[in-house]
């Protein structure tokens, strides 16, 4: 079998892939990365996940010519008892850089009991009192099972390790890391009253930038990797999105260079804003395993306030409501726009 990548300018067989593999007991060999996705380049590696009864000591294996080994620490090996979490090589008389990373079934079922719990604590089930955050390593586990296709028949893995629950709820969890970032949308503020032209450019960018990837890591995308949003942007279906994703996409780019244009640029940016909002607002309406959007801001609320309760600063607590009525207003279109917003707040203004 061969795969192909970059429209046909990279190849890469099967077999050269699994001469590089070491797969103790049962495995599934996933193959993904960028390449896969159709967002990556001729520098770009291949990142390949072994889901593998157990993982390989560094005894068993040292000897098979790896370029470099790591424990599941990502820490060099260095004792033949140590499990290997990694390995790094190139293909050979290929400049591809390949990444191969071992997780065990045992560890992926752990991740899926830890992606239910987190959501139950998030979406305020009395059943779970806590849940820690995911690390670095399941986060992109997670992310390369998801978009990944299986060496062995060369198709989509869709369902085949974490289901379509599974990403709706983690799609929410990553939503909720980039759904409001009220604190950027105030530094626009403190821009345009102190008409600091270039930092308003600046400070709007940001949160327009903010609220894409909000955009799109709640309608399916679990990279929530800020390098990589123009990538995914380009790629937002225009059936579901229409003209947000081009119009967001030109004002991410195509920057005034003039006083006024500068000065001018919140508010052009501003319905686009309010388009991502109701787009936001839509998909959490309508997904049957988020909460609904009304939902999802009273648990905001108390979640706002039960990090102020006991705290003698009131001024805490204050905060805390100043931005969940930020986000009621504007997320929820229960009271204002992000235009209005501004104007409520603003004695100088450089809008039309």
């Amino acid at each position: 079998m061969l795969l192909t990548f970059e429209n046909g300018k990279k190849t890469i067989t099967k077999q050269e892939i699994v001469n590089l593999v070491h797969i103790p007991g049962r495995g599934q060999v996933v193959v993904s990365g960028t390449l896969v996705e159709g967002i990556g380049n001729h520098q770009s590696d291949l990142d390949v996940y072994v889901i593998c009864d157990r993982l390989n000591s560094f005894g068993d294996i040292r000897g098979c010519g790896h370029s470099m080994f790591h424990n599941p620490d990502m820490m060099h090996c260095r004792e033949d008892h140590e499990f290997v979490r990694r390995t790094l090589d190139y293909i050979p008389g290929d400049p591809t850089h390949l990444e191969v990373e071992y997780w065990t079934f045992e560890e992926v079922e752990k991740l899926k009991e830890k992606i239910e719990a987190r959501f139950r604590y998030v979406a305020g089930q009395a059943d779970v009192t806590s849940s820690s955050p995911f690390t670095s390593g399941e986060e992109k586990l997670f992310h390369r099972c998801t978009v990944g296709i299986d060496l062995n028949t060369g198709g989509p893995l869709r369902d085949q390790i974490f289901t379509e629950t599974h990403r709706e709820m983690y799609n929410f969890l990553t939503y909720r890391c980039f759904g409001s970032f009220f604190w950027v949308f105030k530094d626009v503020l403190g821009a345009m009253q102190a008409q600091n032209e270039f930092y308003i450019v600046e400070m709007t960018r940001t949160y327009l930038i903010r609220q894409v990837v909000a955009l799109y890591t709640i309608s399916g995308v679990t990279n929530p990797n800020l390098r990589w949003f123009p990538a995914y942007l380009q790629r937002m279906n225009p059936r579901l999105f229409g003209d947000v994703t081009k119009q967001a996409l030109e004002l991410l780019f195509d920057l005034p260079t003039s006083t006024d244009g500068r000065k001018d640029y919140p508010y052009r940016v501003f319905p686009v804003l309010d388009e991502i909002a109701a787009l936001i607002r839509n998909r959490l309406d309508s997904s049957s395993v988020m909460p609904s959007c009304a939902e999802a801001l009273d648990l905001l609320k108390e979640e706002k306030l039960a990090r102020a309760a006991g705290n003698p600063l009131l001024v805490k607590e204050r905060l805390f409501l100043e931005e969940f009525a930020f986000r009621e207003g504007v997320l929820g279109g229960i009271s204002f726009s992000h235009r209005e917003f501004i104007e409520r707040n603003l004695d100088w203004t450089a809008g039309p």
